[in-house]
């Protein structure tokens, strides 16, 4: 029973390691996003390289969506730390 409860151990430590891994990564994502967003924009007013344009639709949509997930994330593992602690954006 004692090697189970080691185990949920070890697996709480991997979520939060793999949250916060993730956070760090949230503005990266979202900034390769809107690159891959502005090229796409770029591609269609010129109208140059349109085979290019799935490949950037699906770069900047996997941007936006880590970028959710990781906000979400960062979110939950907050109320689950401490659910009585303000958001860290409205202390600064």
């Amino acid at each position: 029973m004692e090697i189970i409860l080691l185990w949920l151990d070890d697996l709480d430590d991997l979520a939060f390691a793999v949250v916060s891994a993730v956070e760090r990564l949230r503005w990266p994502s979202l900034e390769i996003g809107f690159s891959a967003a502005c090229g796409l924009v770029v591609i269609r007013f010129a109208d140059i390289l349109v085979s290019w344009a799935p490949a950037l639709a699906w770069i900047a949509l996997a941007g936006v969506v880590l970028w959710i997930a990781a906000l979400i994330a960062g979110e939950l593992s907050r109320i689950v730390v401490d659910p009585q602690r303000p958001r860290a954006s409205a202390e600064t």
